[in-house]
């Protein structure tokens, strides 16, 4: 039997092989597709899909004191940093911003645009020399770091400024209409604490726990109360970061004096048309008279006896822009606008 065993084998060895082959091969490609299959079906049920989800998750049946455990055990490490202040930079005419200084500017394609007025902080605080051809300012876009060439950055002399992320509530996940409380509290957390905070992951948070008290920030009349702002900080960051509310009626001298502590001021403005604080007005899409947006105020100049304050607005970073300029008299009357149990100065202690 072995004689004829290897008989065969030696005339159909070429065969039995190319069929063992065949056979791996087989094996091998159909464990390949199961696990390809897995991990895609896996990767849409956990919202790895690049659509907007058209709802959020259903709310969870827990206590603050339970949301704040759950914030402790699954929000995201980090280093803490010290973010003092900078230096501001206005823009003279439209250019690219880059990820890493490239090469050569001329080939180099940018990771995104700025346009002639826009400012942008830097915690690079370069001098006037030093803002010529072939050299780079670091600055501060969205939560991130680009770098602006250098000759096309003129220094706002003698602002006071704490560089400032600018981080939007209509991109991302989940177009929030209303969505300025989360987003300006991930500009907040980023800026001061160097906290990896994203603005879709705290609007999940936001409606599991009953956090956007006024309504959901997916549509046009939801959005939070300063008091629920105050408490999600506290609570995401598992008691971690305690924010305050600072309201003055002096409300400008009082953001001049928080802005000279290092604080970045989260403030309530009223978007109205008569006396809308930007040139987008938030009524075309809510039809409200008394539409409040929640901005971070993060610095001040003097121009001619006039103050003029800068910041960051959630509504307009869908791709990032700079920070915003507004006369101290003009953001007044936004702030004494606003509805006495929405008025907010928010800081972190």
């Amino acid at each position: 039997m072995d004689g004829s065993f290897k008989d065969y084998w030696k005339e159909n060895r070429d065969a039995i092989l190319k069929a063992a082959i065949m056979g791996a091969v087989i094996i091998i490609a159909a464990v390949l597709i199961i696990t390809l299959v897995f991990h895609g079906l896996g990767g849409k049920s956990t919202g790895e899909e690049s659509s907007t989800p058209d709802t959020l998750p259903a709310a969870k049946e827990q206590t603050g004191s339970e949301a704040g455990e759950e914030a402790r055990e699954e929000k995201e490490e980090y280093v803490p940093v010290t973010r003092e202040g900078g230096a501001l930079y206005m823009v003279t005419d439209y250019t690219g911003l880059y990820s890493e200084i490239p090469d050569d500017v001329s080939s180099a394609y940018p990771d995104a645009l700025a346009y002639g007025g826009e400012y942008y902080s830097s915690y690079a605080d370069m001098k006037e020399g030093e803002l010529t051809e072939g050299k780079f300012v670091p600055v501060v876009y969205q939560d991130r770091t680009m770098y602006l060439p250098a000759q096309y950055a003129q220094k706002v002399v003698g602002a006071k400024i704490l560089p400032t992320s600018a981080i939007g509530q209509l991109g991302g996940s989940y177009y929030a209409y209303t969505g300025s409380g989360a987003a300006a509290a991930a500009i907040l957390a980023v800026s001061e604490k160097g906290a990896d905070w994203d603005k879709d992951r705290l609007i999940e948070f936001c409606s599991s726990y009953g956090y956007d008290d006024l309504g959901s920030m997916l549509t046009l009349d939801g959005g939070m109360s300063a008091e629920s702002v105050i408490n999600m900080i506290r609570d995401y960051s598992g008691g971690e970061y305690i924010a305050e509310n600072r309201f003055s009626i002096d409300n400008v001298n009082t953001l001049q004096d928080l802005i000279d502590q290092g604080h970045r001021v989260m403030t309530s403005v009223r978007y109205a048309a008569d006396i809308g604080l930007t040139d987008t007005d938030i009524n075309y899409l809510t039809g409200s008279t008394t539409a409040t947006q929640l901005i971070v105020v993060c610095g001040y100049s003097t121009e001619g006896g006039e103050t003029y304050f800068y910041y960051a607005d959630p509504y307009y970073y869908t791709g990032g822009e700079g920070l915003k300029k507004v006369s101290s008299s003009f953001l007044e009357s936004t702030i004494d606008a606003v509805d006495n149990d929405r008025t907010a100065m928010i800081v972190l202690k």
